[in-house]
């Protein structure tokens, strides 16, 4: 009798917690159409970018929003563009899947994560910073390399979780509880506080919102990688280096940055020295610069 109660207490946890994260994610900042059918077609290994060109094309504010950059005097460029389908091959590929989910999410991206002491827009930057590296990271591949244009968009959406959970850590006091519970990483401080982490509630959201199979892999998986299915590792194990590179490049989500392992058989998939990953920062520092142009423009 006793066993029964406490199953069902347990259980009784377990839907007060489920409640709860159903209430957050229907109260996210709302998020565009366009934004799931450009996530539902990069997750198809076999989808032309010439796919998302449409779907932009059928935005009007996405559309107006890359013309605008595109036409901006500030990028120098002798030409004026009238389609998005010509401004592609000017601004890149990676440049407009980052200007459609920003458009397409902003106000979900750019919100403070209170919970993670995490300002005004740190979500976006770590979120792009992440996705630069992890594109630039695949270049060392030991075997195949994956889709860049999967791995960039794998590294935008890792931390969706954050954004359904912080509420809920600032209520439990996240930093109050700095130093006393004895946890190995940060997903344990979360477990201990709320008895869920931002892997799992991310990926109740990505199954919440439809996204393909891939990205709830990386979501759930990115910082247990040698978890998941080989069919996905190579692309979990790019966004778990790379998430871990942008939090020591300084570019993390608050109080959780540095407070996670780093699972060092990324080295089955990534053959990295430090003189390389020194260059894959640099090359993605300046992507990351330019973009930042871009969506000033």
């Amino acid at each position: 009798m006793e066993f029964i109660k406490i199953l069902q207490k347990v259980n009784a946890t377990m839907k007060s917690i489920s409640d709860k994260i159903i209430d957050r994610i229907k109260d996210l900042p709302p998020v565009s159409k366009s934004f799931f059918q450009i996530m539902k077609i990069t997750g198809n290994p076999n989808y032309s970018f010439q796919e998302i060109a449409r779907v932009i094309e059928y935005d009007p504010v996405l559309t107006a929003k890359i013309l605008k950059v595109t036409n901006s005097s500030s990028l120098g460029l002798k030409r004026t563009f009238d389609s998005v389908k010509a401004a592609i091959p000017y601004l890149g590929e990676k440049t407009i899947i980052g200007m459609a989910v920003d458009s397409c999410a902003h106000g979900f991206y750019n919100s403070p994560l209170d919970g993670y002491l995490s300002l005004e827009g740190e979500l976006w930057k770590h979120s792009i910073m992440t996705a630069l590296i992890a594109k630039e990271i695949i270049v060392t591949a030991i075997n195949r390399v994956p889709d860049p244009n999967q791995v960039f968009t794998a590294g935008i959406l890792h931390d969706i979780g954050k954004m359904v959970i912080s509420g809920l850590l600032s209520e439990a006091g996240v930093l109050e509880a700095n130093g006393v519970l004895d946890v190995h990483t940060f997903l344990d401080r979360e477990e201990a506080l709320i008895s869920i982490n931002h892997c799992e509630a991310g990926r109740l959201l990505a199954q919440h919102w439809g996204l393909p199979e891939l990205y709830q892999q990386v979501i759930f998986y990115h910082h247990n990688p040698q978890m998941v299915d080989q069919c996905y590792a190579s692309i979990v194990y790019a966004v778990h280096l790379s998430d871990i590179v942008a939090m020591e490049y300084g570019m993390g989500t608050g109080v959780d940055s540095l407070q996670y392992r780093l699972d060092q058989d990324y080295k089955n998939f990534y053959d990295i020295s430090t003189e390389k990953l020194y260059g894959i920062i640099s090359k993605a520092d300046d992507e990351y610069n330019k973009i930042n142009e871009f969506f000033k423009a």
